[in-house]
């Protein structure tokens, strides 16, 4: 029940802060809205810092905080671990500091960035990178610094953009596969070229996963993942089906809104989610997270996709559909033990 109060209030705080901010004549509308916008990220931001051995992979962080990093992981979250250290004995500041990195920056880009920011906040819940980001800890930090650089996307600067991505990249390796959402926004879109996409992808696509299961086996040391107790071997019918409709949502808003940049920006993003969750389960799930890392983008410019649906009554069920199916398919994951946050313990219980 924790989370769901916690989401409560915080989509509360920032749909106040979004009406605040929408009433001009009000005096100090502007720093009015972004105290609520604020307050809005301590529910969320502190449920996640408190927690005590919630998440799968919380000893194994409670562990480099005691022992040090192993060897092999990036830079940057050494030396942010290391600064931690430097400060405070406890490991629960790890937690509590990573949580205010990711909710921060998640909660500042939408903020700035999403015409809905409340329903920017309610989609980090429901889609379940709230929860990922438990877990996932250093990817989630990773992807949270990318939101710094979705200006320089639009601003089509790739050098800048660039550095953000090497930075990401500091935390955690994977955040260099994200420099393709410089390009997914240039990309143009068709319905012909998803087809043939969609083709290549059925006939071709198990053997370039073969080709990259090899690869990672033999080259890198991620083929440890391989051997979880979490690699099922099972692709999620649930996971593929709300990737297709939220693509099928995504295609009738392009083709009324063609010449927007972001639309088809969101467009290629949900495409690439949609053929990556088509092959999950040739993957251990750590693979397949990267998906929620390009999540984290999509859930900023949603509300504004959806603001672009010509019909009131067709754009409120195409909000209701999102909300219910992600909804839905989150919290019978979490029931299953998914992510492992259930029962929540407070670290002061």
């Amino acid at each position: 029940m924790i989370y769901i109060y916690a989401t409560i209030l915080s989509v509360a705080l920032m749909f106040f802060s979004e009406c605040i901010r929408k009433n001009e004549r009000l005096r100090c509308y502007r720093i009015c809205s972004a105290y609520f916008a604020a307050l809005s990220f301590l529910p969320l931001a502190l449920v996640s810092g408190f927690r005590y051995y919630v998440g799968t992979d919380y000893g194994a962080y409670e562990s480099m905080f005691r022992y040090g990093v192993s060897d092999g992981i990036e830079p940057g979250f050494e030396l942010f671990v290391n600064l931690l250290k430097g400060i405070f004995d406890n490991p629960q500041s790890f937690f509590f500091f990573s949580s205010i990195w990711i909710c921060g920056l998640l909660f500042v880009a939408a903020y700035k960035h999403s015409a809905h920011p409340f329903y920017t906040v309610l989609l980090f819940v429901i889609t379940k990178v709230y929860f990922v980001s438990m877990n996932a800890v250093r990817q989630m930090m990773a992807a949270s610094i990318i939101l710094l650089g979705m200006k320089y996307i639009r601003e089509r600067k790739l050098l800048a953009y660039t550095a953000v991505v090497l930075v990401a990249a500091s935390i955690h390796r994977s955040a260099a596969f994200l420099i393709v959402l410089y390009f997914l926004y240039s990309f143009k879109t068709s319905f012909k070229k998803y087809v043939m996409l969609g083709a290549f992808s059925v006939v071709f696509g198990r053997y370039i996963v073969a080709g990259l299961v090899w690869a990672i086996k033999k080259y890198t040391s991620y083929g440890r993942y391989f051997s979880s107790n979490y690699n099922t071997g099972d692709a999620s019918f649930g996971f593929m089906l709300i990737f297709a409709c939220m693509f099928a949502l995504m295609v009738y808003i392009y083709e009324k809104n063609r010449e927007d940049n972001i639309v088809r920006y969101v467009l290629n993003i949900v495409a690439l989610c949609l053929i990556i969750s088509m092959f999950s389960g040739s993957f251990p799930e750590n693979f397949t997270r990267i998906i929620w890392s390009l999540m984290i983008v999509v859930i900023v410019y949603l509300p504004y996709c959806t603001g672009k649906i010509p019909s009131s009554i067709i754009r409120i069920a195409g909000n209701f559909s999102v909300v219910a199916a992600f909804s839905v398919y989150t919290i019978q994951m979490i029931r299953n033990g998914n992510q492992e946050v259930l029962p929540y313990v407070f670290c002061w219980q």
